[in-house]
């Protein structure tokens, strides 16, 4: 199992390459995803905070305004797929 620092490295760097997409995409829904995502893992310093933030955080995947139901690009694709993949990697 990955230290919460290395968790936390592979949740960020994914949050950043939603960030990008979301730029290349002109999104501004998922920008702002990108920068509430930074928020939630703020702070976080063990991995009981880091599994709460990934709790509250896959709310995105359930649906509503910036959602990660529909995706429309592949580099957004890419970015949420990856962002999942991280938040699975610390369990």
């Amino acid at each position: 199992m990955p230290t919460t620092a290395e968790s936390l490295a592979t949740i960020r760097d994914a949050i950043e390459r939603l960030r990008v997409a979301a730029r290349q995409d002109g999104d501004g829904r998922r920008a702002d995803a990108a920068d509430w995502l930074d928020g939630v893992f703020d702070g976080v310093e063990n991995q009981r905070e880091l599994k709460s933030a990934i709790k509250e955080s896959t709310l995105l995947f359930r649906g509503g305004m910036g959602s990660f139901q529909d995706v429309s690009t592949d580099a957004m694709h890419q970015a949420v797929e990856q962002l999942r993949k991280a938040f699975r990697s610390p369990r």
